[in-house]
């Protein structure tokens, strides 16, 4: 934990180390150069990844990309590929930055404890009355673990996007919550956000990440 909480606190990048990093995330690598560039602007522009108070100020100024101002970026590409819009997802980041960014750092730290501590899903029998539970029957499928933002979000009408849920779950809730009956509602699933932390901190620490030079930002 002590190594982890290190790590997160070294990572610290210039705005072309961290196009970098995020160029090189999953979610962003179909786009072409001109077309993040332009992504990029307008997420700066509304506000995304920095606070006011941490732009400063000046012609010039040069800021820091630390890894709650990566994550901030990666969760809005994650968002844009399940086609919410910007209009919607862009202020709820930005309104929610504090809660957010404890979040964030949850995310890495519990991807295998706590929280995000490893379970075993299996298969078996219907669980008569939901109580019993047939060990002798059940079946392994895989191993879960990692913490998830159910930032549950449904469609109404007019093309209004509403915001049902915001919290930081473990990974049998994930499950159950996608697995469920919405009555109607049909929210989005819960983001990977233990997944996405450990893509960006490999990204952000690895030995190939360039050295570029800082220019005006």
């Amino acid at each position: 934990m002590i190594e982890d909480e290190r790590r997160l606190s070294q990572i610290a990048l210039s705005h072309g180390q961290a196009r970098w990093v995020l160029r090189h995330f999953n979610m962003a690598s179909a786009e072409t150069d001109a077309s993040f560039n332009a992504l990029l602007k307008s997420l700066r522009l509304a506000g995304i990844p920095f606070a006011a108070d941490e732009v400063g100020g000046g012609t010039g100024h040069n800021v820091t990309y630390q890894f709650p101002h990566l994550m901030e970026l990666a969760l809005a590409l994650a968002f844009r590929t399940q086609g919410i819009l910007p209009r919607y997802f862009l202020s709820l980041i930005a309104n929610n930055r504090e809660k957010l960014r404890h979040f964030f750092q949850r995310a890495y730290l519990e991807r295998e404890s706590g929280l995000g501590a490893r379970l075993g899903l299996y298969e078996g029998p219907e669980f008569p009355g939901g109580t019993e539970t047939h060990y002798d029957r059940a079946k392994a499928l895989t191993n879960i673990s990692g913490t998830y933002l159910h930032f549950a979000m449904v469609d109404t009408r007019g093309g209004m996007q509403i915001p049902l849920e915001f919290r930081l779950i473990g990974p049998a809730e994930a499950v159950e919550i996608f697995m469920r009956g919405h009555m109607n509602i049909y929210p989005r699933p819960p983001i990977a956000i233990s997944d996405i932390a450990v893509d960006i901190v490999k990204l952000a620490t690895s030995d190939d990440i360039p050295e570029i030079r800082r220019g005006r930002q």
